[in-house]
C-alpha cells in the first residue's frame, strides 16, 4: 500500500505558493480536516508532486549516479524516527493472516 499523507498538500502548496489560490487552500483545508483529497478544479497541479524537496527531480532521476544518491539516501532515512515527519509520502507493508 502506499499512501499519501495529510499534510501532503499543506507542505507542498506552502512549497509551491499554491495557497495564493482559493481554489487550492479549500482542497488543502479539506485534507486536513479528514484526509481525503478532492480536486474538483481542472488544474492538475493542485496535487503534490513526489520529488518536492527538489526542485530537479527529473534531472536526478535520469542520472545514474545521481539516482542511486537519491535511492541511497532515501533508504538511509526510511526507518530514521526523526525524519519521518519531513515526509508527505509514506508506504507501508503488511501481510495477511
Amino acid at each position: 500500500m502506499a499512501a499519501i499523507s495529510r499534510y501532503a498538500s499543506a507542505l507542498d502548496g506552502l512549497k509551491r505558493r499554491l495557497t495564493v489560490d482559493p481554489r487550492f487552500v479549500a482542497i488543502r483545508n479539506r485534507d486536513l480536516a479528514d484526509g481525503q483529497h478532492r480536486n474538483s478544479t481542472e488544474n492538475n497541479d493542485h496535487f503534490t508532486s513526489p520529488g518536492w524537496l527538489l526542485q530537479d527531480f527529473d534531472a536526478r532521476w535520469k542520472d545514474d549516479a545521481l539516482r542511486k544518491d537519491l535511492v541511497d539516501t532515501a533508504r538511509i532515512l526510511e526507518s530514521e524516527p526523526a525524519i519521518i515527519g519531513v515526509s508527505a509520502h509514506f508506504l507501508g507493508l503488511g501481510r495477511k493472516p
